[in-house]
């Protein structure tokens, strides 16, 4: 094959996995929609359904209700499950889906709690010190250009890049959490006959999909595709 075509074929390809890890979201806003008007054959509610696994793993959660759609999230800090408006008191299987997804946080937390005080820490660095790390870059990159306090600005640069690896790392971490958080709500729903196995596949198609979000996130920071959604 001349050199021309494979070079092609390698710029296709990666736009085309490019426009995949762009329409992630997209992607997982539809099939929640899709399958939001579905009715479980248990006809169980996604607050009937906490209330009814927090008695019977004897977990020490609590249920609140948040704005927003698909934003949903456990909260360790507070052992808090909190469920949007588009899945709090709903019976649907994708409210099922994601409500269960949370939950093997949860379940994560209670089993793991060493590894969820780790993620805590990454989070809380990258989070504080996040918006410092360009301008400090900058600023130190300027200083060496200049001969200025040298020692100082390569500090500075080692603080910075201790920072975007404690970002980049509790981004990895996060991603076979979420999938092995996934996978523990699916069997949940699975045990206590929640959801059909019909239903169940649905579910691990809304769950696949949101654990990939995480993924997409990843790619996009190394890619910069993030830095310059920021900056645009």
């Amino acid at each position: 094959m001349e050199p021309i075509y494979i070079i092609l074929l390698v710029i296709v390809g990666l736009a085309i996995f490019l426009g995949i890890v762009n329409s992630a979201n997209a992607v997982l806003i539809d099939l929640f929609k899709k399958h939001s008007q579905d009715v479980p054959y248990s006809q169980v509610n996604t607050v009937g359904f906490l209330y009814y696994i927090r008695q019977k793993l004897n977990l020490d959660i609590d249920i609140k209700r948040i704005k927003g759609k698909l934003t949903d999230c456990y909260v360790p800090k507070h052992k808090t499950i909190a469920l949007s408006d588009s899945t709090f008191n709903e019976s649907s299987i994708s409210a099922l889906a994601v409500t269960a997804h949370e939950l093997g946080h949860a379940i994560q937390h209670r089993e793991k709690p060493a590894v969820f005080n780790l993620m805590r820490f990454l989070s809380g660095v990258s989070k504080f010190f996040d918006s410092l790390v360009i301008p400090a870059t900058v600023g130190a990159l300027i200083m060496i250009l200049l001969e200025v306090n040298i020692s100082i600005a390569f500090i500075i640069l080692y603080i910075s890049l201790s920072i975007v690896v404690c970002t980049f790392l509790y981004k990895l971490f996060t991603i076979p959490l979420e999938y092995n958080a996934s996978s523990i709500g699916l069997n949940i729903l699975k045990k206590y006959d929640i959801l059909t196995e019909d239903e169940l596949k649905i579910a691990q198609k809304i769950t696949n999909a949101a654990a990939f979000t995480y993924v997409a996130d990843f790619i996009k920071d190394i890619t910069g595709l993030n830095l310059f959604r920021q900056r645009r």
